[in-house]
């Protein structure tokens, strides 16, 4: 519950929280025009859904492409946040809310009271956010409509910052991550998942025939209509930008070993549960030995301190 104080309260406990006034929504034109309303649009469109599959499955995704992805990203970030009592987390870009709720379900099986706070640029994601946040069984959340690049937090207010699958759709990704350094406390971690701009021209390369091919072929599903937002970066692009901020990168990796997930609109449904098990089984066997091809760059990083709540573990 949100206090006239500039508390939040939940789970027998208050955290102070400092939002300030909020900015405009960025929205890229990249000279086609887009504009706020059009960004809200989109997701008004895509409606409420329950977590990743739903969601990729709306935009033409495949569900085994999905959780293959989301299993190689989401669940390895989830499993490196450590619970603390009274921890302030914070999501960027944080959507419908899912795993914001899924990091709250990590400090329940602690049994470690915690805030949760989403930032969103969409009005209608962080509707849905907030009413997912408000139904937390230990601590409490809230979500802010707010933009990445200028965040509306204090100074060394959150704990953990994850951010994932965000700094592609920001025009200014790397003031967003001097924002997430920002609000950091001393010893806090920020973790990042962003596509690798690197894969997708190496896949590129690999699949150069098929890239012909699908110029006459039908592709299956549904076309994605968002891809003006999207802009993977290089993993030297975003060791550079979270050093800069004076972090200290703990870890860096690509994982998931599969092409952009538009190439897989032009495979035969009944082919896409063989095709995702092979890359599952190349993935396991190949990824630390193939990083130009593993689809998602991941970085943790921390801002110095004496001390921090425990050792990361990685995928």
């Amino acid at each position: 519950m949100r206090d006239g104080d500039g508390l939040v309260s939940g789970a027998g406990a208050r955290w102070p929280i400092h939002p300030g006034e909020l900015p405009d929504l960025f929205v890229p034109t990249q000279g086609r025009g887009w504009s706020r309303e059009t960004f809200d649009a989109h997701y008004e469109e895509v409606g409420p859904y329950q977590g990743p599959l739903d969601y990729e499955v709306s935009q033409g995704g495949h569900p085994n492409l999905t959780r293959f992805r989301q299993g190689r990203v989401k669940e390895v970030l989830w499993s490196s946040i450590h619970p603390a009592a009274h921890d302030q987390v914070l999501d960027v870009g944080c959507g419908a809310g899912w795993f914001l709720a899924r990091i709250a379900e990590r400090y329940a099986e602690a049994q470690r009271p915690a805030l949760f706070v989403g930032v969103e640029a969409s009005r209608t994601q962080a509707k849905l956010a907030a009413q997912r946040l408000g139904g937390l069984r230990y601590g409490a959340g809230l979500a802010v409509l707010a933009n990445a690049e200028a965040l509306p937090f204090a100074d060394g207010t959150f704990h953990w910052v994850t951010c994932s699958e965000t700094l592609e759709q920001v025009r200014d990704p790397g003031r967003a991550i001097a924002e997430m350094a920002r609000v950091l406390v001393p010893g806090g971690r920020l973790l990042i998942s962003v596509p690798s701009r690197l894969a997708e021209r190496s896949w590129d390369q690999v699949l150069a025939p098929l890239r012909f091919a699908k110029r006459w072929r039908q592709p299956r599903g549904v076309v994605r209509k968002f891809d003006e937002y999207y802009a993977p970066l290089y993993p030297e692009e975003l060791t550079r930008m979270v050093e800069v901020t004076g972090l200290e990168i703990e870890r860096q990796c690509a994982v998931g070993l599969a092409p952009h997930p538009h190439y897989f609109r032009y495979v035969p449904e009944g082919l896409m549960p063989s095709v995702v098990a092979a890359l599952e089984h190349l993935d396991r066997r190949w990824a630390p030995w193939c990083p130009a091809l593993c689809g998602t760059l991941l970085l943790w990083a921390k801002k110095s301190a004496a001390e921090s709540n425990a050792p990361l573990s990685g995928p």
